[in-house]
């Protein structure tokens, strides 16, 4: 008898909650959105091996002379590279913010003429290389990806005199990766 009223009791409440084969009348919850999104710890770039060496001055670790970094110079800057390395003879330290690698830099003595920044975007895994040279400024990308700047570097720019609608300019401007417009 017990058995039985078992049996009775769980077919009876199988048919309340709707029966076996009907599904739930309320549509599922949506997941949850997190608040914050961390940056992932590894990057698809193969400049991300550089980020053990944030905080430190690309002097005092010879950064330019490091691989991927050389190559990947050499190959945007070519001949512009002596002039990349004369502009970062006073420089900041390497840093990053959100994914971004950057360090800035001047001539001794011509930080109004002569300066430079490089942005490494590991997610994007390009280089973005701004030259000032005697008051002219160049944009070398090694990718066809558009690459943010971070807020240090565009302050570099604006204390250059370069405000974002010649920078746009440039960015279009350069046809070919490598090559200054």
């Amino acid at each position: 008898m017990p058995l039985r009223a078992l049996t009775v009791f769980l077919v009876l409440g199988t048919f309340a909650c709707g029966g076996p084969n009907e599904e739930a009348s309320s549509p599922a919850p949506e997941p949850a959105i997190p608040e914050v999104v961390s940056l992932p710890e590894r990057f698809p770039s193969e400049l991300a091996g550089l980020r053990p060496l944030v905080g430190q001055y690309p002097r005092d670790i010879d950064l330019w002379n490091r691989e991927p970094l050389a190559a990947r110079l050499q190959a945007l800057l070519g001949p512009q590279l002596a002039d990349f390395l004369r502009n970062m003879e006073v420089q900041g330290p390497l840093l990053e913010e959100q994914g971004l690698l950057y360090a800035t830099g001047n001539k001794q003595h011509s930080g109004g003429s002569d300066a430079a920044a490089l942005v490494a975007d590991l997610r994007r895994d390009a280089l973005w290389i701004w030259l000032l040279v005697d008051g002219e400024a160049f944009v070398f990308a090694d990718r066809d990806v558009e690459v943010e700047l971070p807020a240090d570097v565009r302050i570099v720019l604006e204390n250059a005199d370069m405000d974002l609608e010649p920078l746009d300019e440039l960015e279009d401007a350069a046809d070919e990766p490598g090559e200054a417009p």
